[in-house]
């Protein structure tokens, strides 16, 4: 309901466990880490304990997402099974038909799935959640799934997560075989008051907003007050916060806003406002399901509206920039020429850095073979207009039809950027104006960077470590991905960065760091990257 009016492409505090939301408080840290620490070195069971709304399932998520094609995952999130059910419903979620009509049948399909998952140097790992919804006889039948193991390492390792009674059933005498098996215990605290602040910044940024809505200190400390540090919590006021800011037409979340918030959370709103709320949620209501109606409207329309034809692509205003746009006839230098003319069409014209002397000419066979020629790799990514206006190098943008229009496009250096248009230059031609609105007529969002050879060559990723390293982390804190000082290893948290600024920047999230991610920091910081 509120995405456009604040600026973000996906709902910050929805309550669905997503791992790309994960906040990593000390504790959440601490558990993932061991987490992963203990699946890796087949320390068999694992026991994570958190309170309601704590994370744990996110965590199990990301847990998940973090090892990927590295074991062999099973998950299972619906504890209301018995013996017979819990076994069939494991040896689905690896995949397996899990067709027997036995005990004993399914435990012979699984034991064959794990030899040959180890056989193949992989590991398998079940992780099961709301353990303490779970009975005696079902958790002994977990405990007996432990005894699949070769000689020398068990075949698979299970994490069992629960809520605090749960940590007090295992200590049942019933249970003390299982609890006597667990290698590694993590447990989940609610989150500090400073943390609490830092996880609502984490979570607006990873939706997309960038400055665009703000809690004022003490919205942040009312929100403590009224969650106590639960995660869940948190996130079905801030959602609250921001539906009544949005009703009042505002971007600032104040006290007052997450009060309200809080109270309607909890029910305790009086019913005069009840009133009051439910008219003008249903008014939001009403005004949004017009808007999206408008939308769908203008979209459909929009796709029959045809392009341009190539030939026609520089505006009308270019004709009446050059007439009207003053001359240097001594200096012809692309930073000259766009600050002599950018008056005429707005007074904060950026002139871009960078490729300085290299000529592209508008159309070539090969983009990437006239860059190795001026001894440079070309590295081709996908942007939006707005994220040219924070670049700082000079780029090429490809124009035209290209490869889906059947057509070869043409090419342009981007030396100059505004609002309201940009500064291109084609092979040794002067620089022309082209307004905002005829650019991206027959631009597809297609840029080709270029990078010198070593870097466009470069590849980090789990393991990596080094100076480049220390470096790539210094350029995730110039770019708000990275807090503390840097470690010069590639590890999980480094992983975590670059997905987050992968994700931001329209870039595959694959958290390695390869030609495209390095070519979008390089854009973002210019001579600041120190790649």
């Amino acid at each position: 309901m509120y995405l456009a009016y604040f600026g973000m492409r996906k709902y910050p505090f929805s309550l669905t466990p997503d791992p790309d939301f994960l906040f990593l408080s000390g504790t959440h840290r601490a558990a993932l880490e061991t987490i992963i620490y203990g699946i890796r070195q087949r320390m068999g069971f694992i026991e994570v304990i958190g309170g309601v709304g704590t994370g744990k399932t996110t965590l199990s998520r990301a847990v998940m997402e973090e090892l990927g094609e590295e074991v062999a995952m099973a998950f299972i999130l619906n504890p209301c099974l018995d013996g017979m059910e819990l076994l069939r419903a494991i040896n689905q979620d690896f995949k397996l038909k899990a067709q027997g009509s036995s005990r004993k049948d399914l435990l012979d399909e699984l034991n064959s799935f794990l030899l040959e998952v180890n056989i193949r140097g992989r590991n398998a790992c079940l992780i099961v959640d709301e353990c303490q919804s779970l009975r005696p006889d079902v958790l002994e039948e977990i405990r007996l799934l432990s005894n699949l193991e070769t000689r020398d390492e068990k075949l698979i390792q299970i994490v069992l997560m629960g809520q605090p009674e749960f940590h007090d059933m295992l200590k049942s005498e019933r249970l003390r075989a299982l609890d006597e098996r667990i290698q590694v215990r993590c447990f989940l605290e609610p989150l500090t008051k400073e943390e609490t602040a830092a996880y609502v910044s984490h979570r607006l940024a990873i939706a997309g907003s960038r400055g665009e809505v703000v809690f004022t200190r003490r919205a942040l400390a009312e929100i403590f007050k009224h969650s106590r540090g639960n995660p869940r919590r948190i996130n079905s006021v801030c959602d609250r916060a921001l539906l009544v800011a949005y009703g009042r037409g505002t971007r600032k979340v104040d006290e007052h806003i997450v009060r309200m918030a809080a109270e309607e959370v909890v029910g305790k709103r009086r019913s005069q406002f009840r009133g009051r709320a439910r008219t003008k949620t249903a008014a939001i209501f009403l005004y949004c399901l017009l808007g999206l109606a408008g939308m769908g409207l203008g979209w459909t329309i929009s796709q029959f509206t045809p392009l341009p034809d190539i030939s026609r692509r520089w505006s009308k205003d270019l004709k009446a920039a050059e007439e009207t746009s003053p001359r240097h006839e001594p200096d012809n230098s692309p930073s000259t020429a766009i600050q002599a003319t950018a008056s005429v069409f707005s007074p904060v014209f950026r002139r871009l850095g960078g490729l300085s002397g290299i000529v592209v000419p508008a159309r070539v066979e090969d983009i990437r073979e006239v860059a190795k020629k001026a001894g440079w790799e070309a590295v081709k990514v996908m942007a939006r207009y707005e994220d040219l206006l924070r670049f700082k190098r000079a780029c090429i943008l490809e124009v035209g039809p290209g490869e889906e229009g059947g057509e070869r496009g043409e090419f342009a250096v981007l030396r100059g950027i505004s609002e309201v248009g940009v500064w291109v230059q084609q092979g040794e031609s002067e620089l022309r104006f082209v307004s905002r609105n005829d650019l991206e007529k027959v631009w597809r969002g297609a840029v080709w960077i270029w990078l010198q050879p070593p870097m466009a060559n470069r590849k980090l990723t789990i393991g990596s470590g080094g100076e480049e390293v220390q470096r790539l982390q210094n350029a995730l804190a110039k770019l708000g991905f990275w807090k503390g000082s840097p470690t010069g290893i590639y590890d999980w948290r480094t992983r975590r960065a670059v997905k987050d600024f992968q994700r931001l920047s329209g870039l595959e999230e694959d958290g390695k760091v390869g030609p495209q991610t390095l070519a979008m920091m390089v854009q973002l910081l210019g001579e600041e990257a120190g790649l």
